[in-house]
């Protein structure tokens, strides 16, 4: 009876290791994949926060969640109006600063993001 109690957490000790392993990899493996100057909207939020960018340089806003998103400048200065779930829009930053976003449907959610152009 003791060894099937060893080997059962053994067995639960193992399952636990390998799905660690797998969460790992899909979060790492998404940002691996992710093209440089894109913000990913997923779980509500713009992924990453901060992009810093060189003056002329275009920003790629790809929508990964399943529900609608925008990137609008709290300023005005641009508006992408609704991203649908898979997919993107661009948006050209030619002159240095820094600039606030939102996202206009999930601001309350803490969707906010700001691109620094240098």
């Amino acid at each position: 009876m003791k060894r099937t109690k060893i080997s059962s957490l053994a067995t639960e000790a193992f399952l636990l290791a390998i799905m660690t392993i797998v969460i790992s990899s899909c979060s790492s493996s998404t940002n691996a994949t992710t093209p440089p100057n894109t913000v990913t909207m997923s779980g509500s939020q713009f992924h990453p926060k901060t992009l810093t960018i060189t003056k002329g340089t275009e920003v790629t806003w790809l929508n990964d969640d399943g529900v609608t998103h925008t990137s609008t400048s709290d300023k005005g200065i641009w508006d992408t109006k609704d991203i649908e779930a898979g997919k993107s829009k661009k948006i050209p930053f030619n002159t240095v600063g820094t600039f606030t976003y939102v996202c206009i449907y999930h601001s309350n959610m803490g969707m906010v993001g700001t691109i620094i152009v240098q």
